[in-house]
Parts: C-alpha cells; structure tokens; sequence
C-alpha cells in the first residue's frame, strides 16, 4: 500500500492516496471538486522532501524546525510534514506555505493591522455616531466651525 501525494490541479491542495482512499474519493479532490489524475507523478518527487517540524509555544506562537527535538514543558510538537528544504536565500516559504494547507491555515499569518480604532460613545459604547455642527460658542457668542459627536442611541454629546 503505498503513500504518494497527489496535487490538486486546481487549488493545489496536497493530499496523500491512503487518505483519499479512506474518503472513497480517490478522483475527486476534497475541496473543490476538481478531477485528480492520479497516474500523473507528484510535483515535488518524495526525494527532495525533508521533514519538517511545527513546535508550539504554551503563548500560542510557534516556530518551525528540520531537527527534532524532545517535548519540554513550554514547547510540543505540534505537526510533522515533509515539504522541500530551504531555498537559497535561507527562506522557508514553501514549508510555510504547506503548514497553512495541511494543518492551521492561520499559522505564520500577519495579523491585520487596524490603523484607526473605531470611534465609540463614552456612555454606551455604541458606534453609531453623528457629528452635529455647532451653531455658535457660549462664551463668546460668535459663530464657530466646531462639531459635536452625538451617540444616535443615547444621544450623549461630546
């Protein structure tokens, strides 16, 4: 029984032939659909595969390695793969790139950046706000160009 890894030619998703066969899916890829030919030899030939190893920090980040080292208390092994070795440039994209599809999709992933935070009522903490112009200034009783926020469901002004 062999363990071939079969691309996808549509989503490049990687799956092995013991799991298709499990999913009784064995010309159709499991995520999108597409058919699967699996007489066609592999993209990356098994040779040039190294193992990978994913360890997990208990904070939630994690690091990947091609040495296998023992669990302790602040680090486990999360997931081995095989994926090529480090490019030229000392990169490991494509093993990256082959954690996302096997096994978290959001590992390694740049959190997004929110560059504004988005403007809430002291009082109630709603985000529904109008800004209202003022007519004219108390103190000196002369027109101004000044506005204020009024929250739509409390209607506290600031």
């Amino acid at each position: 029984m062999s363990n071939r890894r079969i691309v996808c030619p549509s989503c490049n998703t990687i799956f092995s032939e013991l799991l298709l066969k499990q999913k009784g899916s064995e010309n159709q890829c499991l995520i999108c659909g597409a058919s699967l030919n699996v007489d066609e030899p592999e993209s990356a030939p098994e040779e040039e595969l190294i193992d990978w190893y994913y360890y997990k920090f208990k904070n939630g980040s994690g690091y990947l390695s091609t040495i296998y080292a023992e669990d302790d208390e602040d680090v486990k092994l999360a997931y081995k793969f095989k994926a090529p070795p480090r490019d030229k440039n000392g990169s490991s994209d494509a093993a990256k790139e082959i954690l996302r599809k096997e096994y978290d999709p959001t590992v390694f992933a740049t959190p997004p950046v929110n560059t504004k935070p988005e403007p809430r009522c002291p009082r109630c903490r709603s985000t529904s706000i109008q800004l209202v112009p003022r007519k004219f200034s108390i103190l000196t009783g002369y027109r101004t160009n000044k506005v204020d926020r009024v929250c739509v469901n409390c209607k506290h002004r600031w």
